[in-house]
């Protein structure tokens, strides 16, 4: 999933583990940053596993940005 913040420019991205380790998804996820960042955005992604179990982390990364 993914949310928007078009004030700021923010994509951010929530991957799950299982399927965004796959070699044809992380080619996917790549050309799509790449894409993203050239029309001026910034993206984030965070492991689902991250979110779950690594909050703090995850919320100190998106108070940055």
């Amino acid at each position: 999933c993914y949310f928007a913040i078009p004030k700021k420019k923010l994509i951010i991205e929530c991957d799950g583990e299982y399927w965004h380790n796959l070699d044809n998804m992380k080619k996917r996820d790549k050309a799509k940053d790449a894409y993203i960042r050239k029309c001026g955005w910034e993206v984030l992604r965070f492991w689902g596993n991250d979110i779950l179990n690594n909050k703090t982390e995850v919320i100190k990364t998106l108070c940055k940005n």
